[in-house]
């Protein structure tokens, strides 16, 4: 199981990644570390990634970026990583996760990671398919709907898109009712990733276009999407 860690380095600190690289590699932990200088870029980032674990190396935004990561994905571990010892800790903790001091000690980092994978644990859902004769597994988290198509099924996900061979009732039936539901003939969405629902569409998250909600399904998602934002 890979660990996705994404560092977002506004202070261009280059000891950051070294240091956190080199934790990974002493514990052989499987993981990816990617870095995010600019934060305007967040969003673009999270259409193709989704970090299980986030460090912020900036009081000064980090409250703000915290809530607009919940936003695009909600079990990320979000840490600060800071040098000052005298901060409200009670006004940062109800935003992240975990605030860890510099110079970065190993067992703060190793609880974090071990929060991480928890979570990680509890949320891993997969959906595995057979796509140009090859097992193809991903994740629930990344993936945004599935549209029936003449030769097939189209999924639409964070790992790109891939067309292979199922029938819908069969597809519907496999899927946890608790993260999809079709919303109209021609399409199964992910609950999670619903931005917002006007007439007779919805918006997904990360997805520049509307996607068609029948009448006949929309108050089962309406009600699904409250509980899924209330949980």
């Amino acid at each position: 199981m890979e660990l996705s860690v994404l560092i977002i380095n506004t202070n261009r600190n280059p000891q950051i990644k070294k240091n956190l690289e080199r934790f990974f590699t002493l514990n052989e932990l499987d993981s990816r570390v990617e870095e995010l200088m600019d934060v305007d870029e967040l969003e673009q980032l999270y259409a193709r990634l989704t970090p299980d674990l986030v460090f912020i190396d900036d009081d000064q935004i980090a409250i703000a970026l915290s809530d607009k990561i919940r936003s695009l994905e909600q079990n990320s571990t979000i840490v600060l990583i800071t040098d000052n010892k005298d901060i409200n800790k009670d006004a940062y903790l109800n935003h992240l996760d975990g605030i860890i001091y510099r110079p970065l000690e190993e067992e703060a980092i190793n609880t974090l990671v071990n929060t991480s994978i928890e979570k990680m644990k509890k949320t891993l859902k997969l959906y595995m398919f057979k796509y140009e004769g090859k097992m193809v597994i991903v994740p629930y988290k990344d993936i945004f709907y599935f549209k029936k198509q003449i030769t097939g099924i189209k999924m639409f996900s964070k790992r790109g898109q891939f067309i292979f061979k199922e029938s819908f009732r069969n597809l519907e039936e496999t899927l946890d009712r608790s993260y999809f539901l079709r919303c109209h003939n021609n399409y199964i969405i992910n609950i999670g990733k619903i931005a917002s629902i006007t007439g007779k569409s919805c918006r997904l998250q990360l997805v520049d276009y509307e996607i068609p909600v029948a009448g006949r399904y929309k108050s089962v998602i309406i009600d699904a999407w409250d509980k899924y934002r209330h949980i």
